[in-house]
This record gives structure tokens, sequence and C-alpha cells, in this order.
């Protein structure tokens, strides 16, 4: 009896151990996908060759105007959806039913590929703002409760909502050129309300992370999200008469919650300093920094440049995610340079301004003496 016990025992151990990693197997799916849809996903379109929501949380998908498959060249994602908009007329998009599981105003994670074919570069053209994904608000499509948009003039791409009856859009964007035409990027537009962050993530066709851009709302003038009761819109911003996709979509997945990606440590609130007098002693500069998921912060570093380049001092923790660091003094008439930079256990780094060390960009701030008087006359009397 003692040893069927001890075996019955094993069998539940190991029955368990398998149902844990099965269940860390389905969580940890590969950027991009293909996805397997959970309790956490409200829309999922695969496109291998019809329209099927994988997710019960929402209709079938609905195509208009041109549209057709193809292989997509991108690893395991089978096929994926042409929208055809190469002439102004084409009017071609895709659409999926309005549900209140797809009206978000919590955390959400937004993502889907995209390979723009042809756009425009100025308001007179069709294709200059393409939507990947949007909801747009009924009255007004520019009211939406979610976005995802390509700037063709500035080959950028901006994510965000908009303020439930407020003329306000909060969002986050990428750098300047990111879109390169015929090339598949993933992307994954988060937004955590814990944190009062949105998150832009870019991958390119390797699943290689390509940006990563981060800003903060404010949790009070910024909220809540528009509800809209229009359905979500793939290639076309629902109005306006230059939000047309001309290209290839796939793997568009809409997600009530914060999904992991490989992304480096968030750099927030760092101190942007005004000109010091030269008689303060040193310049303290801090900033929030902190991981979202398994990593930590390896290590954080201040850069300043006082005139012959630059030179790093360690950070040190304040509390909880605040740390800070200090620049010596300099002379009066010294311009400085500065930056912060983190690095993850898993050698992910980030700096902030977030493009200091590929276009020089930084925080500035310059060293002056006061005005003071060094003799008074006053000529009252002679």
């Amino acid at each position: 009896m003692k040893l069927f016990v001890n075996l019955k025992k094993n069998y539940l151990c190991l029955f368990f151990l398998v149902m844990i990693l099965s269940a860390g197997f389905v969580y940890a799916q590969q950027v991009g996908g293909p996805y397997t849809a959970d309790e956490h996903t409200m829309l999922l379109l695969h496109f291998d060759g019809d329209l099927t929501n994988a997710s019960q949380y929402s209709a079938d998908a609905v195509a208009h105007g041109q549209t057709y498959y193809i292989a997509n060249n991108v690893p395991d994602l089978g096929q994926c959806l042409r929208i055809d908009n190469d002439s102004q007329t084409d009017s071609s998009y895709v659409t999926v039913a309005d549900t209140p599981y797809v009206d978000l105003t919590g955390d959400w994670t937004l993502e889907g590929w995209i390979n723009i074919f042809t756009f425009g570069e100025s308001s007179s053209d069709w294709r200059w703002v393409p939507r990947l994904l949007m909801k747009p608000g009924a009255e007004t499509f520019w009211l939406p409760n979610y976005f995802l948009e390509m700037w063709g003039d500035t080959r950028r791409y901006e994510c965000g909502y908009n303020v439930q009856g407020q003329y306000i859009w909060p969002k986050v964007v990428s750098p300047d050129n990111t879109l390169i035409v015929g090339q598949w990027l993933h992307l994954a537009f988060m937004r955590d309300t814990s944190r009062n962050i949105l998150i832009l993530v870019t991958h390119n066709a390797n699943r290689e992370l390509v940006n990563f851009n981060v800003s903060s709302y404010d949790p009070i003038t910024d909220n809540p999200p528009t509800i809209t009761t229009t359905p979500v819109h793939i290639g076309y911003g629902g109005g306006g008469g230059d939000s047309w996709l001309d290209g290839f979509v796939d793997e568009i997945r809409i997600s009530n919650v914060v999904r992991e990606f490989p992304i480096p440590p968030i750099i927030a609130d760092v101190t942007e300093l005004t000109n010091q007098t030269s008689d303060v002693t040193s310049y303290g500069v801090g900033a929030n920094i902190y991981t979202l998921f398994s990593t930590t912060v390896q290590s954080a570093r201040l850069y300043y440049d006082t005139g012959s380049g630059f030179q790093s001092v360690d950070m040190t923790t304040v509390s909880g995610d605040s740390m800070s660091a200090a620049i010596p003094q300099q002379a009066s008439g010294s311009i400085i340079n500065y930056y912060v930079k983190a690095v993850d256990t898993d050698g992910l780094s980030f700096t902030q301004p977030q493009n200091a060390e590929t276009d020089e960009v930084y925080y500035t701030f310059g060293i002056y003496t006061p005005e003071t008087q060094t003799l008074g006359l006053g000529f009252e009397e002679g």
C-alpha cells in the first residue's frame, strides 16, 4: 500500500509538471506568432486563406474592395492578406464587427505584421497616413478608441488613442524612417495602466528588435480612452481620404493584457537640467529605471560631455525604481550634453533620449556667472 501511494504521488507530480511546462510553452510563443488564442485574446486573424477569427470574443472579419491571399515570406506565418489600394478608387480594407470585447480602456496589446507596398508623402495622396489597425470614432473617425498608423512623409509609426470627451491623443512614436517599403515589420503597441506608459516595439522579418519606444501618459487627464460603436478597421482609418493602406498584413491580434516581449529597460522622468550658475558644485540627474518582465536592470549610467568627449558615472538607487547620479562642477561658459543609459540582464540596452547614441540627440544645459555689481557710483552730490 505504501509503495502504491508513493507511485501515485510521483505520477501526480509528473502530471502537474507536464501541465506547467505545457502552459509555459503555450504562453512563450515566438514574437509575431503564429499565435494561439487564449482568454485574453479579443481578436486573432491569421489570414491563412480566409478571414476566420480565432478568438471567441469577436466575429470573423469582412473584406471590402480588392483583397487576396499570397504566401508570406516571414517564416511560419503561412499566407498573408494583400490589401490592394494601388488606385485611389480601389477602397480596399477589412472590418471586424463591434463587440464590447474589442472596446479597450485598460491594459492592452495591439499588434500585427505590415508590409507597405506603396505610400503617399503628402495629404493629397490617399496613402499618406495608412492604418494597420484602428477602431474609429462613430461620428468623427479621428476620435478613435485606438490607432496604429503610419506617416508617409516621415516614414514613422504613431500609436495611441483618443481621450473620452477630449481633443487629446496620448501616443508613442517611432523614429523617422522606420518604415521601409517592401519589408515586413511586426508592430506591438502596449498600454500599461500600472505604470501609466505606452510602449511601441518594432521587429523585422527575422523577429529581431528594430525599435523600442516608450512614452508616459497622465492617469487623470489622459484617461479613459474613448469607447466607440464602430467596427475594428484594418487597412483604413474609417474616414478621410488619406488613410488607405496599399500593402500586406498578417497575424493581427488584440489582447486585453500587456503581452511579454523581449524589451530593454525603461527609462522615464529623466531630470532635464536648466542652465546652472557657476557656484553650483554638482548637477544631479535622476530617472526612474525599471524592467517590465523577467529581466532586471544590470547597470545604469549617466553619460556627460563637457566638450572633450563623453564620460560616465554609475547611477545609484535612491528608492524603488528611482536612481540618480551627478555631473561634477564645471567652469562658467561650459556647455554640457548628457543622456542616461541602462542595460538589463539579457544585454538589451536603452537610452534616454532614445536616439542619443544614434542621432546625437542629448539633454543640454550651460554654466553661467550671475550678474553682479562690481562698482556703484550715484553722483548725487558731485
